[in-house]
């Protein structure tokens, strides 16, 4: 890819989007991120990512895969508090610290407070040669006054991605949509425990069951802190209030997580996050132009609870590296294809486990 190509864009900058960077810095002379949001020097959540402040978990596949991609990795967040063995870590601080990595690059460059519009084509519309963009603090900024060229343009803008739009605008076709309903609600809030030697194990996962329309999980996060997250499906929301909060973890995180809780000082007031279906783009299928790839959540969305986006994040930033320029975007769609046939089972599945259960009020006595 490198002694054909100058440069590359991806617009987004979430663990997807800085991933895909990182396979393709030093294949390009130049990679450009494109992203709404205000990027912050520091691991704290952002605007951008609603569900930055929930519990996020990498699967062993996953951890290796970032390792390959950022040697090194696993050691500077334990250095920087995280949990060794599962690398428990926050979204926040994964996401700094990758960022933090790229920036370093002088390959690699940010273009912070700026949206993608469209893509650009060339004269014959057959081939992607771009992104017009604005800037978002500029409203006097016309659509066409900037245009970031590019050979390949890769689209990592999660579940907010117009991609199937701006085929679909340049007279290309769209590819099939898969989607399945879970109406899923879920609430987080941080907790440390009173004692550090509580027996606990660094995470515990609890998944939905036949006729139980709900889970819970538990991490170990950088210094000390602890997310703890309820989920309901189909519906069944879970609550903010920490007593009601609790009642709720214990009734779907069974007895362990509750004697766990009961140790628990808690940090936070909780915050909550929906997520209303699986859906999956078979761009696999679709005769999809030169110059355009996607990523991550703009291929496919799945019930987080699962814990498999950052996972497959990796793998397919691994696919992209691997991906030459002059082959055609369905070799790379098919591969991606393959990596999610496993996950897409596992939620379709779920999804058929979960329907109506236990309600809220049954834990917590109210309406």
């Amino acid at each position: 890819m490198a002694e054909a190509s100058d440069h590359a864009v991806v617009i987004g900058a979430g663990i997807a989007g800085l991933l895909a960077a990182r396979a393709l810095e030093g294949r390009f002379g130049q990679v450009t991120v494109v992203d709404r949001d205000a990027l912050p020097d520091q691991p704290v959540p952002r605007v951008g990512v609603p569900q930055a402040r929930h519990t996020h978990r990498t699967l062993g596949r996953g951890r290796r895969a970032l390792e390959e991609l950022l040697p090194g990795l696993t050691d500077a967040l334990v250095a920087r508090g995280a949990v060794p063995g599962r690398l428990g870590v926050s979204r926040p601080l994964l996401e700094w610290y990758v960022r933090q990595r790229l920036t370093s690059s002088p390959q690699v460059r940010f273009l912070e407070r700026t949206a993608a519009l469209d893509l650009r084509w060339d004269p014959a519309g057959g081939r992607v040669v771009g992104v017009r963009a604005v800037n978002c603090d500029d409203p006097s900024t016309t659509p066409l006054a900037t245009t970031i060229e590019a050979d390949l343009v890769v689209d990592a803008s999660g579940r907010a991605s117009r991609l199937t739009e701006w085929l679909h605008r340049a007279g290309h076709a769209e590819p099939r949509q898969q989607l399945v309903r879970v109406d899923l609600t879920y609430v987080t809030r941080q907790f440390r425990w009173s004692s550090v030697d509580l027996g606990c194990p660094p995470q515990l996962v609890v998944t939905p069951r036949p006729g139980i329309a709900g889970a819970a999980t538990a991490m170990r996060q950088e210094n000390g802190v602890w997310t703890v997250s309820v989920a309901g499906y189909h519906g069944n929301r879970p609550p903010l209030e920490l007593e009601r909060f609790l009642a709720a973890a214990s009734l779907y995180g069974g007895s362990h997580l509750a004697g766990m809780l009961n140790h628990a000082e808690p940090l936070d007031d909780g915050t909550s996050y929906r997520f209303p279906a699986n859906r999956r783009w078979h761009y696999e299928g679709t005769a999809v132009p030169p110059g355009v790839l996607a990523v991550g959540d703009a291929v496919c969305t799945l019930d987080p609870l699962l814990g498999h986006g950052m996972t497959l994040s990796a793998l397919e930033a691994l696919n992209l590296g691997a991906h030459g320029l002059g082959r055609p975007a369905a070799a790379f769609f098919r591969r991606t294809a393959r990596l999610l046939a496993g996950p897409w089972s596992v939620a379709v599945q779920q999804a058929r486990w979960t329907e109506p259960g236990p309600s809220w009020s049954a834990a917590t006595g109210s309406d």
